[in-house]
């Protein structure tokens, strides 16, 4: 690897981390991804109607596509950023959030594929910040499992509409609607890699199911072993949050009672997640610190 390449990477890395942290707080990211002028239709607003948003290859576009061609006007949406900032600012201006989980091992393995560039110890530690976010703020998002996305979209918008009182149409997985979906997903898939200038071919970036991109997987599985310890933490966390899920797998949803909104939450969450307070502890976060501006 020349020089140049070497610090390309190092540099690309850094920024990676750097990215993460400020991804934590509000006030920080969405100032400075404004700079950027990139990806600006995807940030919340205080007029957005919905907020779609997950960690990376968890379903995210098929998702926020699908949700499109359900409904019969365009509806103002964020989604794709991945990061918590998004999160808690949709909560703050009391916005319906609908937040997609995947097993981790999956969700990561992808990711590394389409960002070969960043260290699995980094893509872990992401998974592991994102959805530790999303047990702070759980009382106010809709939480839906990865097999009901890709299976039965429309149950995830009848949460939503149930837990939020809103109307929004349900996805109908017919043969037309799912044509037009993964049409779209084709030019989005295309708009992002001309955007970020990747090389990639398309079926390692495409968020679809990708022949290619599953055998990339399986190549790319040993480099999670020096991280084990990090992915069994994210592993407990899925399985938290997997109980609480409001749109279950199974078929039995959950009560997506709707939410009490409150500028700070004060009380802790008192709920019976063994594992998930075992991770909590062991990244020495708290279980509810509140909704600060940052």
């Amino acid at each position: 690897m020349s020089l140049h390449a070497l610090h390309h990477l190092w540099t690309t890395r850094w920024r990676w981390r750097l990215r993460s942290w400020v991804g934590q707080h509000p006030v920080l990211y969405f100032p400075l991804q404004a700079i950027r002028r990139r990806r600006r239709e995807f940030y919340v607003r205080r007029n957005t109607e919905v907020v779609i948003e997950g960690y990376p290859r968890s379903g995210n576009t098929f998702a926020v596509m699908a949700f499109r061609v359900a409904q019969a006007r365009p509806v103002r949406m964020a989604h794709h950023l991945h990061m918590p900032a998004q999160l808690k600012a949709a909560v703050r201006w009391q916005i319906p959030t609908m937040v997609l989980l995947r097993r981790p091992e999956d969700a990561i393995l992808s990711f590394l594929v389409r960002e070969p560039r960043i260290l699995p110890e980094q893509a872990v530690q992401d998974y592991l910040t994102f959805y530790t976010w999303v047990i702070r703020l759980r009382p106010h998002l809709v939480l839906v499992p990865f097999e009901v996305v890709i299976s039965d979209f429309g149950r995830a918008i009848e949460a939503l509409n149930r837990r939020f009182g809103t109307q929004f149409r349900l996805f109908e997985p017919t043969s037309a609607n799912l044509a037009q979906v993964f049409c779209m997903i084709e030019e989005f898939d295309r708009q992002e890699r001309l955007m970020e200038r990747k090389k990639l071919p398309a079926e390692i970036t495409i968020g679809r199911p990708s022949e290619m991109r599953e055998r990339l997987k399986e190549q790319r599985r040993h480099d999670l072993d020096p991280v084990r310890h990090l992915l069994d933490l994210a592993q407990q966390l899925y399985e938290g949050l997997l109980q609480d899920v409001d749109v279950s797998p199974e078929g039995h949803d959950g009560p997506s009672t709707p939410p009490v909104w409150e500028e700070a939450p004060q009380t802790q969450d008192t709920r019976p997640w063994n594992t998930v307070d075992e991770v909590m502890e062991a990244l020495s976060l708290p279980l509810d610190p509140g909704l600060d501006s940052t």
